[in-house]
């Protein structure tokens, strides 16, 4: 009797199952797979099989700043600011829309805004070509020269003119520091681009205003008298030339505002009421930011200029020499 009670028991303890053994980790096995099929059906789990997505690689130099001429081709200001560095990202978001855009102009070469796309070229290099209405511009982008934390990318115009592009890398990714040897400073570069773009306006009003010279003789000599305004010397409609449209200048000149500057005309009357002739004036838009000199054309023709802060030029300023009149665009 007692042997066979001692065989039950024993018999009972081999069926009780040791938590040590394989069998003692069944149940836990199971808690286990069930964790990891809710959490598969809340999606905390990527399913078996199933791709996980990676962050995508910050760009590199090139990239960076095939997207910025991207952006500065189109005068998208929000967008070309992510290439900047902090300092001129806030100085460049200070800044006007205007003089914004006066930046991606001239980081551009453009002077409307266009659409700009990169290619292969023929040598294997990337290019990026921006079109806009008035020109076409043509980046040719040599290998990136990476040393640590700098960049440099060796860029061709299409006219010819090489520069350097300079990045340095942040946490956040590449960003612009120098065009060529020059510091991408902001502020520095909107005021150095400014004056430029100053001097060139006055250029042009120079040659504005040999050319409505000449369209206002050539009215006399066509009509028999002198025009009564600038826009009848505009573009004549589809039924022909005539005195209220003579079609001797464009839109933009008979206007009367053109290159940053404002354009006044007068009919000069002498004694007893005849007509000695004509006389031309020019006056910055806004002073000391699309022209600094005002211009005067007198009855004798002579082109005279002087900075009046604003005021109208008279006769009584310096006479100055007229640019190439072959650089006109009437």
């Amino acid at each position: 009797m007692k042997g066979h009670f001692r065989r039950s028991c024993e018999r009972r303890s081999v069926a009780r199952p040791d938590r040590h053994s394989a069998v003692g980790r069944i149940r836990p096995l199971h808690l286990g797979l069930g964790a990891v099929i809710v959490a598969l059906a809340l999606g905390f789990l990527p399913a078996a099989g199933a791709a996980q997505e990676l962050p995508a690689p910050p760009p590199g130099p090139q990239q960076v700043i095939i997207s910025a001429l991207k952006a500065a081709c189109s005068q998208n200001t929000q967008e070309f600011t992510r290439y900047l560095l902090a300092d001129s990202r806030r100085a460049f978001a200070a800044l006007p829309l205007e003089r914004q855009k006066v930046v991606l102009k001239r980081f551009s070469l453009t002077s409307v805004a266009g659409h700009a796309r990169a290619l292969i070229g023929s040598e294997g290099r990337m290019v990026v070509q921006c079109n806009t209405p008035a020109e076409s511009v043509i980046f040719h982008l040599g290998k990136p020269q990476i040393d640590h934390n700098v960049a440099f990318i060796p860029v061709t115009v299409s006219g010819g003119e090489n520069t350097n592009f300079g990045l340095v890398r942040q946490p956040d990714g590449w960003r612009l520091f120098s065009l060529g040897l020059l510091v991408f400073n902001v502020p520095a570069l909107v005021q150095q681009w400014q004056e430029a773009e100053l001097q060139a306006n006055e250029q042009a009003t120079m040659v504005d205003l040999i050319t409505m010279q000449h369209a206002i003789e050539d009215y006399n000599n066509a009509f028999g008298k002198w025009p009564d305004t600038l826009q009848q010397l505009g573009p004549a409609p589809a039924n022909g030339v005539s005195p209220e449209h003579a079609q001797l200048l464009s839109a933009r000149l008979a206007s009367g505002t053109a290159d940053g500057y404002r354009f006044r005309y007068h009919i000069v009357t002498g004694t007893g009421g005849v007509i000695e002739g004509f006389e031309l004036g020019a006056v910055p838009v806004e002073y000391g930011k699309t022209g600094r000199r005002s211009f005067y054309v007198g009855i004798h023709g002579k082109l005279h200029a002087a900075d009046k802060h604003g005021a109208p030029a008279t006769v009584a300023d310096p006479v100055i020499s007229p640019p190439s009149e072959s650089s006109s665009s009437p």
